[in-house]
Protein backbone atom coordinates (compact mmCIF):
# COMPACT_ATOMS: atom_id res chain seq x y z
CA UNK A 1 0.00 0.00 0.00
CA UNK A 2 2.65 2.86 1.39
CA UNK A 3 4.73 1.63 -2.31
CA UNK A 4 1.64 2.13 -4.66
CA UNK A 5 0.47 5.89 -2.46
CA UNK A 6 4.33 6.61 -3.14
CA UNK A 7 3.98 5.87 -6.81
CA UNK A 8 1.11 7.79 -7.44
CA UNK A 9 2.03 10.88 -5.24
CA UNK A 10 5.05 10.22 -7.13
CA UNK A 11 3.99 10.60 -10.61
CA UNK A 12 1.65 13.27 -10.36
CA UNK A 13 4.19 15.60 -8.76
CA UNK A 14 6.88 15.03 -11.12
CA UNK A 15 6.07 13.53 -14.31
CA UNK A 16 2.31 14.55 -15.53
CA UNK A 17 3.26 17.84 -15.24
CA UNK A 18 5.96 17.87 -18.05
CA UNK A 19 4.24 15.38 -20.32
CA UNK A 20 1.41 17.91 -20.43
CA UNK A 21 4.26 20.31 -21.76
CA UNK A 22 4.49 22.61 -19.05
CA UNK A 23 7.73 24.39 -18.69
CA UNK A 24 7.35 25.97 -15.30
CA UNK A 25 9.53 24.01 -12.48
CA UNK A 26 7.48 22.99 -9.83
CA UNK A 27 8.56 24.53 -6.40
CA UNK A 28 9.60 23.19 -2.98
CA UNK A 29 9.65 25.35 0.09
CA UNK A 30 10.89 24.22 2.93
CA UNK A 31 10.28 26.16 6.62
CA UNK A 32 13.19 26.01 9.46
CA UNK A 33 13.84 27.12 12.53
CA UNK A 34 17.31 27.23 11.71
CA UNK A 35 20.15 27.87 9.24
CA UNK A 36 21.46 23.83 9.42
CA UNK A 37 18.03 22.34 9.72
CA UNK A 38 17.89 21.59 6.14
CA UNK A 39 20.36 18.96 6.69
CA UNK A 40 17.78 16.86 8.33
CA UNK A 41 16.59 16.19 4.67
CA UNK A 42 19.30 17.65 2.89
CA UNK A 43 19.52 14.45 0.48
CA UNK A 44 16.24 14.69 -0.93
CA UNK A 45 16.60 18.86 -1.00
CA UNK A 46 19.65 17.58 -3.51
CA UNK A 47 17.46 14.97 -5.31
CA UNK A 48 14.58 17.41 -6.05
CA UNK A 49 16.95 20.29 -7.22
CA UNK A 50 17.49 18.57 -10.24
CA UNK A 51 14.19 19.42 -11.95
CA UNK A 52 12.18 21.69 -9.46
CA UNK A 53 12.81 24.75 -7.90
CA UNK A 54 13.84 24.46 -4.01
CA UNK A 55 13.69 27.28 -1.39
CA UNK A 56 14.37 27.20 2.69
CA UNK A 57 13.04 29.64 4.33
CA UNK A 58 15.21 30.24 8.67
CA UNK A 59 12.86 31.82 10.79
CA UNK A 60 15.26 32.15 13.62
CA UNK A 61 18.62 34.35 13.55
CA UNK A 62 21.43 32.44 16.39
CA UNK A 63 23.45 34.54 17.73
CA UNK A 64 23.82 33.44 21.13
CA UNK A 65 25.43 30.41 20.96
CA UNK A 66 27.05 27.28 18.70
CA UNK A 67 27.56 23.46 19.28
CA UNK A 68 31.47 24.22 18.89
CA UNK A 69 32.69 26.20 21.51
CA UNK A 70 35.20 29.22 20.54
CA UNK A 71 32.50 30.76 17.76
CA UNK A 72 32.29 34.70 19.23
CA UNK A 73 28.42 35.34 19.53
CA UNK A 74 25.72 37.94 18.85
CA UNK A 75 25.62 39.57 15.74
CA UNK A 76 29.21 38.16 14.17
CA UNK A 77 27.86 34.34 15.07
CA UNK A 78 24.60 35.37 13.16
CA UNK A 79 26.57 36.57 9.90
CA UNK A 80 28.45 33.28 10.62
CA UNK A 81 25.62 31.17 10.54
CA UNK A 82 23.61 32.87 7.23
CA UNK A 83 27.77 32.92 6.17
CA UNK A 84 27.11 28.77 6.50
CA UNK A 85 23.72 28.77 5.22
CA UNK A 86 24.50 30.39 1.72
CA UNK A 87 27.03 27.93 1.12
CA UNK A 88 25.10 24.83 2.15
CA UNK A 89 22.14 26.11 -0.03
CA UNK A 90 24.76 26.31 -3.11
CA UNK A 91 26.14 22.80 -2.18
CA UNK A 92 22.62 21.71 -2.51
CA UNK A 93 22.10 23.71 -5.97
CA UNK A 94 18.96 24.93 -4.49
CA UNK A 95 17.67 28.62 -4.38
CA UNK A 96 19.53 31.08 -2.04
CA UNK A 97 18.20 30.38 1.38
CA UNK A 98 15.82 33.34 2.91
CA UNK A 99 16.31 34.56 6.46
CA UNK A 100 13.26 36.19 8.16
CA UNK A 101 15.62 37.28 10.90
CA UNK A 102 13.41 36.47 14.47
CA UNK A 103 15.35 36.33 17.77
CA UNK A 104 14.58 33.20 20.01
CA UNK A 105 10.60 31.61 19.86
CA UNK A 106 10.38 31.48 23.48
CA UNK A 107 8.67 32.87 26.44
CA UNK A 108 11.82 34.00 27.76
CA UNK A 109 10.80 37.68 27.93
CA UNK A 110 6.67 36.62 29.19
CA UNK A 111 3.88 35.70 27.56
CA UNK A 112 3.05 39.12 26.11
CA UNK A 113 6.33 39.58 24.49
CA UNK A 114 6.18 35.82 22.67
CA UNK A 115 2.52 36.14 21.34
CA UNK A 116 3.92 39.67 19.54
CA UNK A 117 6.70 38.02 18.13
CA UNK A 118 4.85 34.52 16.77
CA UNK A 119 1.92 36.97 15.13
CA UNK A 120 4.36 39.15 13.66
CA UNK A 121 5.73 35.74 12.49
CA UNK A 122 2.43 34.88 10.98
CA UNK A 123 2.49 37.60 9.00
CA UNK A 124 5.54 37.41 7.22
CA UNK A 125 5.30 33.88 6.62
CA UNK A 126 1.86 34.14 5.06
CA UNK A 127 3.56 36.28 2.61
CA UNK A 128 6.16 34.71 1.89
CA UNK A 129 4.39 31.57 1.20
CA UNK A 130 1.66 33.30 -1.06
CA UNK A 131 5.07 35.30 -3.02
CA UNK A 132 6.90 31.89 -3.58
CA UNK A 133 3.36 30.03 -4.01
CA UNK A 134 4.83 26.55 -3.45
CA UNK A 135 3.80 23.38 -5.17
CA UNK A 136 4.86 21.48 -1.64
CA UNK A 137 5.59 22.86 1.53
CA UNK A 138 8.30 20.74 3.96
CA UNK A 139 8.56 21.76 7.72
CA UNK A 140 9.14 19.76 10.90
CA UNK A 141 6.23 17.64 12.16
CA UNK A 142 5.00 18.81 15.64
CA UNK A 143 7.73 16.65 17.37
CA UNK A 144 9.89 18.78 15.82
CA UNK A 145 12.17 15.88 14.98
CA UNK A 146 14.10 16.35 17.78
CA UNK A 147 11.91 17.35 20.27
CA UNK A 148 13.89 20.97 20.09
CA UNK A 149 11.29 23.52 21.13
CA UNK A 150 12.00 26.09 18.24
CA UNK A 151 11.23 23.45 15.80
CA UNK A 152 8.15 22.45 17.24
CA UNK A 153 6.89 26.35 17.26
CA UNK A 154 7.87 27.08 13.58
CA UNK A 155 6.09 23.52 12.55
CA UNK A 156 2.89 24.37 15.09
CA UNK A 157 2.56 27.96 12.54
CA UNK A 158 3.31 26.46 9.60
CA UNK A 159 0.25 24.32 10.45
CA UNK A 160 -1.65 27.33 11.74
CA UNK A 161 -1.30 29.23 8.50
CA UNK A 162 -2.49 26.19 6.63
CA UNK A 163 -5.77 25.69 8.80
CA UNK A 164 -6.51 29.37 9.38
CA UNK A 165 -6.14 30.33 5.50
CA UNK A 166 -7.79 27.48 4.40
CA UNK A 167 -4.84 26.07 2.41
CA UNK A 168 -4.79 22.22 3.04
CA UNK A 169 -5.07 21.58 -0.92
CA UNK A 170 -3.72 24.87 -2.05
CA UNK A 171 -0.30 24.06 -0.52
CA UNK A 172 0.40 20.63 0.66
CA UNK A 173 2.46 20.81 3.53
CA UNK A 174 4.87 17.39 4.56
CA UNK A 175 6.25 16.84 7.66
CA UNK A 176 9.54 15.11 8.00
CA UNK A 177 8.76 11.65 9.76
CA UNK A 178 11.28 8.99 10.97
CA UNK A 179 10.00 5.70 11.83
CA UNK A 180 10.34 3.75 15.29
CA UNK A 181 11.00 0.67 13.62
CA UNK A 182 14.52 1.83 12.15
CA UNK A 183 15.42 4.55 14.23
CA UNK A 184 16.61 3.84 17.87
CA UNK A 185 14.94 6.75 20.31
CA UNK A 186 17.73 8.75 21.59
CA UNK A 187 16.86 10.48 24.93
CA UNK A 188 19.61 13.37 24.44
CA UNK A 189 18.22 14.61 21.41
CA UNK A 190 14.07 13.83 21.58
CA UNK A 191 12.00 11.22 20.16
CA UNK A 192 10.35 12.28 16.22
CA UNK A 193 10.19 8.62 15.40
CA UNK A 194 6.05 7.91 14.68
CA UNK A 195 4.68 4.45 13.83
CA UNK A 196 5.20 2.98 10.34
CA UNK A 197 2.04 2.68 9.71
CA UNK A 198 1.45 6.57 9.16
CA UNK A 199 4.56 7.61 6.81
CA UNK A 200 1.98 8.17 3.94
CA UNK A 201 5.21 9.47 1.66
CA UNK A 202 8.69 7.53 1.36
CA UNK A 203 11.06 9.28 -1.30
CA UNK A 204 13.85 7.24 -2.67
CA UNK A 205 17.39 8.85 -3.36
CA UNK A 206 20.31 7.93 -4.72
CA UNK A 207 24.15 7.91 -3.00
CA UNK A 208 24.99 10.94 -5.48
CA UNK A 209 22.41 12.85 -3.29
CA UNK A 210 23.82 11.62 0.19
CA UNK A 211 27.25 12.67 -1.05
CA UNK A 212 25.49 16.27 -2.03
CA UNK A 213 24.13 16.56 1.56
CA UNK A 214 27.39 16.18 3.25
CA UNK A 215 29.42 18.21 1.22
CA UNK A 216 26.77 20.67 2.54
CA UNK A 217 27.75 20.12 5.95
CA UNK A 218 31.22 20.98 5.29
CA UNK A 219 29.62 24.41 5.15
CA UNK A 220 28.89 24.85 9.02
CA UNK A 221 31.81 24.79 10.78
CA UNK A 222 30.44 26.20 13.83
CA UNK A 223 27.65 23.40 13.98
CA UNK A 224 29.54 20.01 12.95
CA UNK A 225 32.76 18.64 13.83
CA UNK A 226 34.67 16.54 10.92
CA UNK A 227 34.42 13.77 13.15
CA UNK A 228 30.56 13.97 13.54
CA UNK A 229 30.04 14.70 9.89
CA UNK A 230 32.09 11.08 9.29
CA UNK A 231 29.91 9.21 12.32
CA UNK A 232 26.86 10.35 10.23
CA UNK A 233 28.10 9.12 7.16
CA UNK A 234 29.29 5.91 8.31
CA UNK A 235 25.54 5.45 9.52
CA UNK A 236 23.78 6.45 6.38
CA UNK A 237 26.15 3.69 4.45
CA UNK A 238 25.32 1.22 6.96
CA UNK A 239 21.60 1.66 6.15
CA UNK A 240 20.78 0.52 2.50
CA UNK A 241 17.69 1.55 2.03
CA UNK A 242 17.95 5.00 0.77
CA UNK A 243 14.59 6.18 1.86
CA UNK A 244 13.25 9.27 3.20
CA UNK A 245 9.92 9.37 4.60
CA UNK A 246 7.02 12.10 5.16
CA UNK A 247 4.05 12.33 6.87
CA UNK A 248 1.48 14.22 4.58
CA UNK A 249 -1.42 16.71 7.00
CA UNK A 250 -4.28 15.59 6.01
CA UNK A 251 -7.86 17.16 7.09
CA UNK A 252 -11.25 15.00 6.77
CA UNK A 253 -14.34 16.64 4.74
CA UNK A 254 -16.22 14.32 6.61
CA UNK A 255 -18.66 16.27 9.16
CA UNK A 256 -19.59 13.71 12.35
CA UNK A 257 -22.22 13.79 14.97
CA UNK A 258 -20.92 12.02 17.20
CA UNK A 259 -17.29 12.24 18.79
CA UNK A 260 -17.13 8.36 18.78
CA UNK A 261 -18.32 8.17 14.95
CA UNK A 262 -15.77 6.24 12.84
Amino acid sequence: MLKTLFLILFFNFILLPFSEGQEKKKIILAVFAHSDDEAAVGQVLAKYSKQSKVYVIYVVDVGDSSRIAGWPVGDSLKQIRRSEAICSCNKLSIEPPIFLGFDRLDGRKGPREYFLRTKELKTVLKQKIDSLNPDVLITFGPDGESGHFEHRVVSGIVTELILYNGWVDRYPLYYLARTKETEPVDQLEGTGEIDKKYLTVAIPYTDEDVATLFESLKCYKSQFRPAEIQKWKDEEAADKSNVFYFRQFTVSAKHKTNLFEK
